[in-house]
């Protein structure tokens, strides 16, 4: 029973106990430096900020802020009363610790893999690598404090790392809002997969929440709280199948198995979260429709045979189409246990018929209700290693009894619950662009301005490899309702023009000086092209843009003495493919070097790479050299004697942009056309550039050398 209307209460001396709420409150990092919002409240009811956008008036991201309440209860825990607010009867003294241990923990593998070794292993002082700005304390209304003495330190290199600031607002509640969603290497070290990156930092962090109470000269101190701050949800109306907060009631066992379950609290949000996530994922979009409420017998028996029977049910047709790889001999997300057994109740006719139609919290503003909005707007599946929670928050020995207070155990640290996530968390994050996390990370999206387009991929034109996310995460849309029950991407910066690669020295688009075209170039479409010399030591690196149409890679490096260089191709997520690694094909010759890659390539375990900048590198050895590199496509893009003679026969729907149409004569000078069917007179040896985009917005840009004649 609570006793806060709004008005002070006068008699406040039943109060025995004090908690903070939510138990585990989630922030959200933005780069907007003074603009946020709240996180959800309310079970069933969605952040909304006032204007209704997540981004600011100059395009930056608002942070989420997590906000905490104290609650006063009485000796059995029936009686309660939210104690912020009372501002002339109780003060509150907060305090919060917020720390990142990312680079100093060990590193994330995936399957159960334990590695023997912490990332960064060369670091012998290893409280250098710890982002530790130590705790914050506020009083009263409208404070503030900011978390911006912690450093990180790589050999000689040390950066400051703001972890964020912490509030409190006109009531005295507390208000933890997180980063600017910054990384960076202060050695200047690439990135190079999608989990571990040594050398790394991001601004993520976890951390204990605490308040004391004093009413009436009486100090009673509260239960501690948590807080984590976690990468931005870009679908925020939307939430997962599996949230935290089932996966949590389940591995409490917390649930009454022979209870008859409501169909508005329990079956509705089993039916209902998956229908709208065609609006970030395209294969959903030919699914996930049935209207509410699902009474009907034959309708009930049919959505009941589509869902996944546990997590060993591998059925590739069965739902949810999410992918998993918590252990090794689970391929898909399943529905809890819990879960499963009130639809089955469902499916058998035994559920209560209660549905009073769509919005209906499940419970109003309450301690409780405070614990499970927080938890159910965050995904529960799968944790490989996750976006807002990690395997972390699966492991018993974290967690403090009785469970479903879903307070940590005292040995849990500031910094141990986000340690083990992705570092930096970009870096995960573009590379789950498949089916793993489609609702705080959008894979195909429906443009707001043009409502009536096929899905366009979320990253387009901003975060083509890892290096792009890192730069580029806050220039990319929220999908939101457009109020007619459809939801659209918005607030989208527009991509950026395309730009000519930069070129290292002795690195060339052109035809080497008195050689012809060769044999592997002629005829075929080609993603780069050119001759280079280099030094002992030295590498050249030739990108290579490729979308949703390309299936396959043909490399030809040519050169006198092939065992003087080597050869490695690196995709847009970090990854490297080996020349004898599957599905690629490499072989050696006296004159040549040859790779050949099938697409897509899966780069860990149901992770594969196919659209994005890829990059082709070539190192000399011992000696300079002189080489020529031919880059190929088997694609639905294709030229035939300079025209786009092919459009997608397969893939997404819709049709291929042409941008820009360029004649390249063998000294690399052009001349603009204006359609492949007209172009002017040329020399041998010319090549005509498109330019374009693919049917899901992806850029691209191909090359094919023209007959041999001096007109097309």
């Amino acid at each position: 029973m609570s006793e806060h209307t709004g008005e002070q209460v006068r008699d406040l001396s039943w109060v025995r106990r004090a908690e903070i709420h939510p138990a585990i409150g989630f922030a959200r990092l933005g780069n907007s430096p003074d603009e946020y919002f709240v996180g959800p409240e309310i079970p069933g009811v969605a952040p909304r900020p006032e204007d209704g956008r997540f981004k600011d008036a100059h395009g930056r991201i608002r942070r989420q802020a997590a906000r905490f309440r104290c609650y006063g209860f009485d000796d059995t825990g029936t009686r309660h009363v939210e104690l912020t607010g009372l501002t002339g009867q109780v003060s509150v003294d907060w305090g919060v610790h917020l720390v990142n241990r990312k680079a100093e923990a060990l590193p994330f593998l995936g399957q159960g893999e334990v590695s023997p070794t912490r990332r960064n292993p060369e670091v012998t002082d290893r409280g250098t690598l710890v982002i530790d700005p130590g705790p914050r304390a506020l009083r009263g209304p409208g404070q503030r404090a900011v978390f911006d003495t912690g450093t990180i330190t790589f050999g000689t290199c040390t950066a400051p790392v703001t972890l964020g600031e912490i509030r409190t607002d006109a009531a005295g509640r507390l208000l933890v809002l997180g980063g600017a969603g910054l990384s960076g290497s202060p050695q200047g070290r690439p990135l190079e997969e999608a989990f571990n990156n040594p050398g790394w930092w991001d601004d993520t962090s976890d951390g204990w929440v605490q308040a004391i109470v004093t009413i009436a000269g009486r100090q009673i101190t509260a239960d501690q709280a948590w807080v984590v701050v976690t990468p931005p949800k870009y679908a925020p109306e939307l939430d997962s199948p599996v949230s935290l907060f089932d996966r949590l009631w389940d591995l409490f066992g917390l649930a009454d198995t022979n209870a008859i379950p409501s169909y508005t609290h329990d079956i509705a949000p089993i039916l209902r979260r998956p229908v709208p996530m065609g609006a970030v994922s395209e294969p959903a979009a030919h699914h996930h429709g049935w209207p509410d409420p699902a009474y009907h017998f034959y309708l009930r028996r049919k959505i009941a045979a589509w869902l996944r029977n546990g997590p060993y049910d591998d059925d590739p047709m069965k739902m949810p189409q999410l992918s998993s790889m918590e252990r090794a001999d689970q391929q898909f997300v399943s529905l809890t246990a819990t879960q499963l057994a009130h639809v089955k109740r469902w499916r058998r006719g035994q559920f209560r018929q209660d549905w009073t139609g769509p919005g209906t919290p499940v419970e109003g503003l309450s301690p409780t209700g405070l614990d499970r909005a927080a938890l159910e707007a965050c995904v529960g599946d799968s944790f490989s290693p996750g976006i807002e929670a990690g395997a972390f928050f699966v492991d018993l020995k974290n967690w403090a009894a009785p469970y479903g207070t879903f307070r940590f155990a005292s040995t849990v640290s500031p910094g141990d619950v986000t340690a083990n996530m992705a570092l930096p968390w970009q870096a995960d994050f573009k590379a789950c662009g498949s089916n793993w996390w489609p609702v705080p990370r959008p894979n195909e999206v429906i443009p707001e301005a043009d409502p009536d387009s096929p899905h366009q991929d979320w990253t387009r034109g901003w975060a083509d490899d890892l290096d792009g996310m890192v730069e580029h995460w806050h220039e990319l849309g929220f999908v939101q309702s457009d109020g007619q029950g459809r939801f659209r991407e918005t607030d989208r910066r527009p991509g950026p023009p395309s730009t000519p690669p930069d070129l290292a020295d002795g690195q060339h688009t052109t035809l080497p000086p008195h050689i012809g075209v060769p044999p592997e170039a002629r005829d075929v479409d080609l993603a780069a092209f050119g001759h280079g010399h280099l030094t002992p030591g030295t590498t050249h690196t030739w990108p290579v843009q490729l979308t949703e149409l390309d299936h396959g890679l043909d490399i030809t490096v040519r050169t006198t003495d092939p065992e003087t260089l080597a050869l490695r191709v690196i995709t847009p997520l970090g990854a490297h493919v080996a020349p004898d690694a599957s599905p690629s094909r490499g072989r050696l010759h006296a004159d040549r070097l040859e790779l050949s890659l099938d697409l897509p390539v899966e780069v860990m375990p149901r992770r594969t790479a196919r659209s994005g900048t890829w990059r082709i590198e070539v190192t000399a050895h011992n000696t300079d050299t002189d080489y020529q590199i031919t880059v190929s496509t088997r694609s639905d893009i294709h030229l035939h004697d300079g025209h786009l003679a092919a459009l997608p026969t397969h893939g997404a729907p819709g049709r291929i942009h042409l941008d820009h149409i360029t004649l390249v004569d063998p000294d690399g000078a052009t001349t603009a056309a204006t359609d492949t069917k007209s172009l002017p007179v040329h020399p041998a040896g010319t090549r005509v550039r498109i330019e374009g985009i693919s049917p899901r917005g992806l850029r691209f840009a191909r090359e094919q050398f023209l007959p041999d004649s001096s007109t097309p």
